[in-house]
């Protein structure tokens, strides 16, 4: 993880010295769709998770730097809403602070129009519940969501107008999204049964607006 706050850091400092790196710098706000799949290994899915899709979003700023080759970098601070539909209907939401670090490619097709392509590492701080607990006689199913993790994006989209993108984006996790595990108590001891990874997916649709 402090590998990846280093690399944060040093992609900043090119974005905000545009004068250095003969870069365009420009800010916007963006918003999307989020569309989630959500899976746990070696288990059957539909014993522990009610549904394993979960549509969420996310919002806010962006830093552009586009570079007179085509070449771009950007980095945003978002804050995205997902989860997890769990057996008896409760949602264990993961409202998180989200970091993509993406570099881009652009393709002008006319006046005001351009194609990019773009891919990087995503780093996703989780700022709300992290657990939940679901109690069934003498088993205990536990949910535990990882407070950091790590994913890669890829995606594409097109610059409508000096001001307007649009895009679509495949996010998936490099790091497990966190943990279940199932336990049954037999005589006021707890013994765990098993635990398995939590991975998740998802596809993002959306568009920034650039001042």
């Amino acid at each position: 993880m402090k590998r990846g706050f280093s690399i944060v850091s040093a992609l900043l400092t090119i974005l905000l010295f545009p004068a250095v790196t003969s870069a365009e710098t420009r800010i916007g706000v963006r918003g999307a769709f989020n569309s989630v799949e959500n899976s746990i290994s070696a288990v059957n899915t539909e014993t522990v998770l009610h549904d394993n899709s979960y549509n969420g979003f996310e919002v806010g700023g962006v830093l552009q730097s586009h570079y007179k080759s085509g070449m771009g970098i950007e980095i945003a601070g978002l804050y995205s809403q997902s989860g997890l539909q769990l057996p008896d209907k409760a949602i264990l939401k993961q409202n998180s602070i989200i970091v993509p670090i993406n570099m881009k490619m652009f393709f002008g097709l006319a006046d005001n129009f351009d194609l990019f392509i773009y891919g990087g590492p995503q780093i996703r701080l989780n700022v709300g519940e992290t657990a939940y607990t679901i109690l069934n006689g003498d088993d205990i199913q536990e949910y535990v969501l990882n407070k950091a993790t790590v994913s890669l994006n890829a995606g594409a989209g097109v610059m409508m107008g000096p001001h307007l993108q649009v895009f679509a984006n495949y996010n998936w996790q490099v790091q497990n999204l966190g943990s279940y595990s199932l336990s049954h108590t037999d005589n006021s001891t707890t013994i765990e049964l098993g635990r398995n990874p939590i991975r998740n997916r998802s596809l993002q649709l959306g568009a920034t607006l650039f001042f």
